[in-house]
């Protein structure tokens, strides 16, 4: 009688290797984000919530479709009230996966050059931030300005307000 000790052995390997590229392919997506599918450097799918099944050669990247904040330094130096300097808080949302991963490679940082520089252009043309009112139209008009940037990186602006941030030494 054969020995077939040899073939059972390399058969279970093998049933042991496909089982853990299957279970490998498996991604989960939470309710609040998105999976982008990448094979070999290249956007392929979406994924939605649940569970999902992706080739186990591919990459998937999960982006969270939640309000993010995004707190920038105000490029001025005129206090905003008597204690404290300006930060321009950016209340966004991802509403594009793909272009949000393969647009820019740093989301926040270029979302914070874009605030700096059109606040530095409404700036220059005189506005006073000493009450709220002018604060909120400042953030309403920054917000304007922000936007079809924003758009193209696949974000859209919810708001952008002022907020004081503590001065330098403040308790």
């Amino acid at each position: 009688m054969p020995d077939y000790t040899v073939v059972y052995v390399v058969l279970a390997v093998w049933a042991l290797l496909l089982i853990g590229l299957l279970v490998r392919g498996i991604h989960v997506i939470q309710p609040y984000q998105q999976g982008v599918v990448v094979l070999l450097g290249a956007y392929k799918r979406l994924l939605q919530p649940g569970f999902n099944w992706v080739t186990p050669v591919a990459s998937v990247r999960r982006v969270d479709l939640r309000s993010q904040r995004l707190v920038v330094q105000a490029p001025w130096s005129a206090p905003l009230g008597s204690t404290a300097q300006a930060g321009i808080v950016i209340t966004y949302r991802i509403v594009d996966a793909p272009a949000a991963l393969f647009q820019t490679q740093d989301l926040r940082g270029d979302l914070a050059t874009r605030a700096r520089k059109a606040a530095v252009e409404l700036m220059g043309s005189g506005h006073d931030l000493t009450t709220p009112g002018e604060q909120l139209q400042f953030g309403a008009q920054l917000a304007e300005q922000i936007a079809p940037e924003a758009k193209r990186m696949g974000v859209a602006v919810e708001m952008v307000t002022l907020e004081p941030s503590p001065s330098p030494g403040a308790p």
